[in-house]
């Protein structure tokens, strides 16, 4: 659902554990499904590492808006991030501080990392057609 017209990134503490769920629709390609209009076209798979493999109810939803947006979750798959966890807790570990973006975006990033854990700080260069952003 890309429209070069619009480009989306959403930042912030989600609270949506993804686990391992894949953020795209995968096997859609028109030789499984043939009633698929003639200008389909079918999300393409990137991996996405995460150190956070739990998964709740706002994870699911995130992933089903991914789904059905063509959005992104760029932690663990921009740059070489490895899908740090961005909090750290008596109670355990989880990686709920996101960024998601169009995959038009996902080829824009200069650099991607999760810093101290518990401290909301994702640094991101973007690199724009007009100018560097940081996020």
């Amino acid at each position: 659902m890309y429209d070069a017209n619009c480009n989306f990134m959403l930042v912030g503490d989600l609270n949506s554990r993804c686990g391992n769920l894949a953020d795209h629709v995968v096997d859609d390609a028109d030789a499984h499904i043939p009633t698929l209009p003639d200008d389909y076209v079918p999300d393409i798979g990137l991996l996405r590492a995460t150190q956070d493999t739990v998964i709740n109810n706002n994870g699911r939803r995130l992933i089903d808006f991914c789904k059905e947006t063509g959005t992104r979750i760029a932690n663990g798959r921009a740059c070489g991030d490895s899908g740090t966890c961005t909090y750290v807790g008596s109670g355990g570990s989880s990686l709920v501080d996101l960024v998601v973006v169009n995959e038009y975006l996902l080829n824009y990033f200069y650099t991607f990392s999760v810093m101290e854990p518990n401290i909301y700080l994702i640094t991101a260069y973007f690199i724009s057609q007009l100018s560097q952003i940081t996020m």
